[in-house]
């Protein structure tokens, strides 16, 4: 997905540079790639703070090692469940 969204974005940046307009399909396009690395980046940053406020929370070396088995569990079945 990076790697439209950077073609998408030179193909954009090139038509401005020569003064033409991006159609409306290339922005739409561009919006949504957009849209969702927003919402991965936000996902992933939740998903590393809730890490972090149960490594604090923890006790025991074993506490720690569940959180980081916790926290790979549900970032592998979250990459599975979304493919």
């Amino acid at each position: 997905m990076l790697e439209n969204q950077r073609g998408l974005h030179q193909a954009i940046h090139l038509r401005l540079r020569n003064g033409k307009n991006p159609s409306k399909r290339q922005t739409d396009l561009f919006a949504a790639a957009l849209k969702d690395g927003s919402k991965l980046a936000a996902s992933s940053l939740h998903a590393q703070v809730n890490l972090l406020k149960n490594l604090a929370n923890s006790k025991t070396p074993s506490d720690v090692m569940k959180c980081h088995l916790d926290f790979a569990e549900q970032f592998w079945s979250k990459s599975f469940s979304k493919g």
